[in-house]
Parts: structure tokens; sequence; C-alpha cells
């Protein structure tokens, strides 16, 4: 059964100085909007923006010196990766080098945000809190793919959450998380051959230490926003991206629900292929598929009007029938070479 979902409230600002790591590359045409949306952040708290610059091919870098020029901002800097030091990791790497502040802020740099984003996730440091989750939601682009990659990210999300809220946090995402600089430091993490995967790879292993120590911000105003993916090979490419670091995952539960929801998927095909030969496979496969649409429905339902994104219910019942299939089509592809931004992904 899945843990309960209650929204979380709002509190003042922290007593320590906060530093948002933003790693960038090839993001000049989201990175004006992420600017606006952090010049406008209502928080009264000590804190500074670093962008890092990971070997950008546009004019993203210029772009954000020219920003610190023109507004005269003091706490926000551009930095960047050294040569020789490719990937997000290197990136987080060399901005937590230049970070000031005790709490590092993470999100990505296609992200926007409410003006009291950064309150409001904050507020999840309470009591022995050593990292604060918080919800991202993807914007869909025209089109049906992209429509069910939005609402299959809530659901994600909504897993993450609920987990965490369970003591037992497994997985979240690096466009909206925070933590104390000494997790870095004392946390020992899996995966880091791997060129992606920073945030899963610290949240498990951190869960595994102490599960306490992982807090869920559970408020729409703590919420980033994103584009999901604009076509369906963009959409499997991304997810079986995400996929293939699974057998490298610290947390021993995670590879089970991954293992459980690829096995059920493979039974719901196959149910359906056996079905053309047998109307009785046919008729478990229905079956199989309106128990788990019911228990679905009502744990995102929640979920989504938390989060206000109860608009990409709509697709539910289609996303429903389709959602074996493309775990599937994903798990095959994650047997094949995935790309970020003109890279090769290490798996």
């Amino acid at each position: 059964m899945y843990p309960k979902l209650k929204p979380s409230g709002t509190t003042g600002n922290m007593e320590y100085p906060i530093s948002v790591l933003i790693p960038f590359r090839d993001e000049e045409e989201k990175l004006p909007a992420l600017l606006n949306c952090l010049s406008a952040q209502v928080y009264s708290g000590k804190w500074e923006v670093i962008f890092i610059n990971d070997h950008s091919s546009d004019n993203g870098a210029e772009w954000v010196e020219s920003f610190i020029q023109k507004e005269e901002v003091d706490n926000l800097r551009l930095i960047h990766s050294p040569k020789g030091a490719k990937g997000k990791k290197a990136a987080l790497a060399e901005g937590t080098k230049h970070a000031s502040g005790e709490v590092l802020v993470q999100t990505d740099a296609d992200c926007e945000m409410g003006e009291f984003w950064l309150q409001n996730l904050l507020n999840g440091f309470e009591e022995n809190a050593e990292m604060v989750l918080g919800p991202v939601a993807m914007l869909p682009q025209q089109g049906f793919w992209s429509e069910f990659a939005a609402l299959e990210f809530m659901s994600l999300q909504a897993s993450g959450a609920a987990f965490t809220l369970g003591k037992k946090p497994i997985m979240g995402s690096a466009a909206n998380m925070a933590y104390h600089k000494s997790v870095l430091v004392n946390l020992k993490r899996s995966g880091q051959n791997l060129s992606s995967g920073d945030d899963v790879f610290m949240i498990q292993s951190l869960g595994k230490e102490d599960p306490q120590k992982v807090k869920f911000v559970l408020n729409e105003k703590a919420q980033t926003y994103t584009s999901a993916p604009g076509s369906f090979g963009e959409f499997v490419n991304q997810r079986a991206r995400w996929g293939s670091k699974t057998a490298a995952y610290p947390s021993k539960l995670a590879i089970i629900v991954a293992g459980l929801i690829g096995g059920i998927s493979v039974l719901q095909c196959a149910l359906m292929v056996l079905g053309f030969w047998q109307i009785t496979y046919l008729v478990i496969f229905a079956a199989v598929l309106l128990a788990k649409a019911i228990a679905d429905y009502v744990f995102l339902r929640k979920y989504a009007a938390l989060t206000k994104q109860t608009n990409l219910l709509s697709l539910f019942i289609p996303s429903t029938i389709i959602y074996p299939f493309y775990i599937c089509i994903t798990g095959m592809a994650m047997f094949f070479k995935t790309t970020w931004k003109g890279r090769k992904v290490q798996k």
C-alpha cells in the first residue's frame, strides 16, 4: 500500500547561508526565464547562486555574464568546469568548491519556479534532516507523447514523495533538492563511475545510512517546473538514460521496486499478445490492468491535487493501457547507447 501523502506547511528563512548550484550546458534559450525566477525570489536569508558552465557550445555563459553585469547582482556568480572535466557531476564538484553556503541547493538550468520556492523548500530542514527533496513538475508541450511523459513523470515524483514520507527514500530529482555540505564529505556514495545519477545515488546512500535524515516538502510553492520531452524518441532516450543506472543502486528496495514494475509490465504485454490466440489471457490482462489502474488513480489524484497537476489526469486511461508497452520498449532501449547534450552517457 502506498504511504500517505500529506501537504507540508511553511516556515521562516534559515539562519545559515545558502548556495544554489546550477550546472548548465547549451541552455541559452532556457537561462533567461530561470534568471528572472531567481531574481524574483522572496528570501531574506543570506544566499548566493553559482552557475557552472559545463563546456557549452552556445552563448549561454555569455548571457549569464551579461545579466550579472547589467543587473549588478552581487550574489550571482558564473564559473566554468575545468578543461577535461566533463559532465554534470564534475560541474557540481566545481561549484561545491566555490560555494560559501552551509546548505547547497540544486536545480537545473531548464527549470522555472515561483517567488517563494527557496523559502518553502528550505522549510524541510527540521530536527535531524540533512537532505530535503522538493516536487518537480513537467509541463507538457504539444502532442500526446509529451503529455504522457508529463503524467508518467508525475507518477515517479509521487512515488518518490510517498517513499520518502514513509521513511524509505529511494528517488528524487536534482532539479529540486537541498542538503548540508557536510553530506558530501561524510557520505559514502556509489555510482561515482557513472556520468549521471548524482541525485538518486546520494538520496539512496543517505537514506540507507539514516532514512530520518531525508525529508520531502510536499508543497506546491516549493515546486520547480521543467518542460516535458517533445517527442516519443526524446522521451524514450531520457527514460532509458535514467533507467540504465538501476543495477548500480545502493538501495535494494529501489531495485526491487524497479524489478516489480518491469516484471508486471512484461506480464501485461505477454498476456495481451497471448490474448490473440486465447481469450482467457485477454480477460486476465484486463483484470490486472483494472486493478492496477484503480490503485494508481487513487494515489495519483491525491498527489496531483497537492501539486496542482490534476489537468494531467485527463490522459490517465489511455496512459494506463500504453504504460506496460512503454516500459518494455524503454527496458530494451537501455541496452543501446543513450545520449545527453551530444555526449554518450556512461552506463
